[in-house]
């Protein structure tokens, strides 16, 4: 499962890349912080003006547009193009975090709560939690890269089907508390509801089904190619 010399080319510059946005991403939210929480993040969340409230949402989905580019640059394969989505957006993801503990000391642990993104609606657990994913996503991403520099090794139905219902899984452990809290509540102002929540129960036993539907999905890829070898 060796790289090839201009992948592993291509491979560093995605990586740092990735890192590079995590440092922009953890100092906007430095700053964010400074403003909205001078004495520390905590929940429940302060009030937003509605416009700076539209700006970090769109914030966010221009995160997600930029790490496509970066994708779609980076290789003519379709596979390899995920490869390198799935390691831009994980390595992204956790130097974002490295960042933060350098800069503010944040997070103290990693069992301390976050918002983890807003679209559609709230997504929040303790840091590890899409640390994990992010590990599992680099895996995955490295195997699509190097499996698909001379041949064509698409993900199996199987495999696919895994992958997708472990990540609505996880989506649904990362937003299930949040959305219990909508639907008991008489209004839809965002910034008022915001005020309100605090999260009161990750659940583990989703989000570890997630995983494991994740890490099989990832198991039968590996299978898929191994069984080419023997043919």
């Amino acid at each position: 499962m060796k790289l090839q010399l201009n992948t592993k080319l291509t491979l560093k510059w995605v990586i740092t890349y990735a890192i590079a946005m995590g440092f922009f991403e953890a100092a906007v939210v430095i700053y964010m912080r400074a403003y909205l929480y001078p004495q520390g993040f905590t929940f429940p969340l302060k009030p937003m003006a509605e416009v700076l409230l539209m700006v970090e949402v769109f914030r966010e989905a221009a995160t997600i547009v930029m790490l496509v580019c970066v994708a779609v640059l980076a290789a003519k394969q379709k596979w390899q193009r995920w490869g390198y989505f799935l390691i831009a957006f994980a390595v992204w993801d956790i130097f974002y975090y490295v960042f933060l503990k350098i800069c503010i000391n944040w997070p103290s642990s990693f069992l301390t709560w976050d918002v983890l993104f807003l679209i559609p609606i709230t997504w929040v657990g303790s840091v590890i939690t899409p640390v994990i994913i992010a590990v599992m996503m680099i895996f995955l991403g490295y195997l699509l890269v190097a499996y698909n520099q001379k041949e064509h090794v698409p993900l199996p139905k199987l495999a696919k089907w895994l992958l997708l219902i472990g990540t609505l899984v996880c989506i649904i452990a990362f937003t299930i508390d949040y959305v219990k809290f909508l639907l008991v509540q008489p209004h839809l102002d965002f910034n008022l509801l915001a005020s309100q929540y605090i999260p009161e129960q990750f659940y583990w036993s989703i989000y570890f089904l997630g995983v494991g539907l994740l890490f099989t999905g990832i198991i039968t890829y590996i299978r898929q190619k191994q069984k080419m070898k023997l043919l």
